[in-house]
């Protein structure tokens, strides 16, 4: 299996010979199911490295530009969503809370640009041609089937307009 290339992001560099060589970059590397994220200082002469973890993620992390809820970060294992937030912070709190390794540096912060950016739907709900969409398996389709998500639909289609109809399809789908 091929390895996944490094993820890297420049926050101090130095004028060499009329270019600029960085010295200390934040590294996203990805190795067995988990994402390390380190912060490298790089000696400008030599090019010896110092390498310092600061983070150990789940592997499947992401910057999720979702259809229903817009954008947001989420992280999986397994396939399955294990923590979700708008905001890097909380994300990463999410995560501590659940075992993994976040420490606590300034450079954090800086490490969501690395984050690979995906469209990925995560919420059940309707696709334009009124197809039910369920990529959690969520839905008890043997109990209620998908009529009534169906029928809610089209009843907020028709009562309401615009933006207005955005929020009540996403009530629908959140409760």
């Amino acid at each position: 299996m091929e390895r996944e290339a490094d993820r890297v992001y420049c926050v101090e560099h130095v004028e060499q010979g009329g270019q600029k060589r960085c010295t200390k970059l934040i590294r996203l590397r990805v190795a067995g199911e988990a994402v390390f994220v380190e912060l490298v200082k790089r000696d400008p002469g030599s090019g010896e490295e110092v390498v310092e973890e600061l983070a150990r993620l789940p592997r499947e992390i992401y910057f999720v530009s979702e259809p229903h809820f817009g954008e947001f970060f989420a992280a999986y294992e397994s396939n399955k969503l294990i923590a979700a937030s708008w905001g890097w912070s909380d994300l990463l709190r999410e995560l501590k809370a659940r075992g993994y390794y976040v420490g606590r540096s300034r450079y954090m912060r800086a490490s969501k640009m690395l984050i690979p950016r995906v469209e990925k739907t995560v919420s059940a709900g309707l696709s334009e041609d009124g197809e039910v969409i369920d990529p959690l398996d969520v839905l008890d389709k043997a109990d209620y089937g998908a009529e009534p998500l169906k029928a809610a639909y089209e009843l907020i289609r028709s009562a309401y307009t615009g933006r207005n109809a955005e929020y009540a399809w996403k009530n629908v789908i959140t409760a």
